[in-house]
């Protein structure tokens, strides 16, 4: 699948509540379709743009290899390098040489780059909202709350992925837009 993406990075304002939704059958069936789609990803390639909100951008090339792997390609003069090996992130800068791990199970990235997603084990179904013609669910990895969560928004028809926010407490959120050639 190859996919356009756009990043934005805001700040997230407030806490979100750490109970689960009470599911409907209509939470159900959009939480098996979600599942479905995700698990029929199996690689992913897609141009990015970050924003950050002081007004500077970057831009670069993310890769998806489920299961457990992500990259982040920026194009210079960016020197970063973001990936996730199945077991830990790796934030790489160039410039500076200088590497940074994170244990990809502290990320929210944990379950959607998981061999098999299923939001109904190990993760906290938060929120499932509907405008017309969008879904949106809120995760978050059960006993790991405080490591942020992860907001997605599909199209209904076709059900895809338009944006993907992850929500870090501390730092604020990355947004992703993408969308289909």
């Amino acid at each position: 699948i190859t996919l356009k993406t756009a990043v934005t990075i805001d700040n997230v304002a407030g806490a979100m509540a750490q109970a689960a939704a009470q599911l409907t059958d209509q939470d159900k069936q959009d939480i098996a379709r979600i599942e479905q789609y995700f698990n029929n990803i199996k690689t992913l390639q897609a141009r990015f743009i970050q924003l950050s909100p002081n007004g500077r951008f970057a831009q670069g090339n993310l890769y998806i290899n489920r299961p457990g792997k992500l990259r982040f390609e920026y194009d210079e003069p960016v020197p970063y390098l973001l990936i996730a090996d199945g077991n830990q992130v790796i934030f790489y800068d160039k410039k500076l040489n200088t590497p940074s791990y994170i244990p990809l199970s502290a990320t929210p990235l944990e379950f959607l780059l998981a061999p098999q997603v299923k939001l109904t084990n190990g993760v906290i179904v938060q929120e499932i909202a509907r405008d017309p013609g969008v879904i949106r669910v809120t995760l978050q990895q059960k006993g790991k709350e405080s490591d942020g969560a992860v907001q997605i928004t599909f199209s209904d028809r076709p059900f895809a992925v338009k944006k993907w926010t992850l929500i870090e407490f501390s730092n604020g959120s990355l947004n992703l837009y993408w969308w289909m050639n």
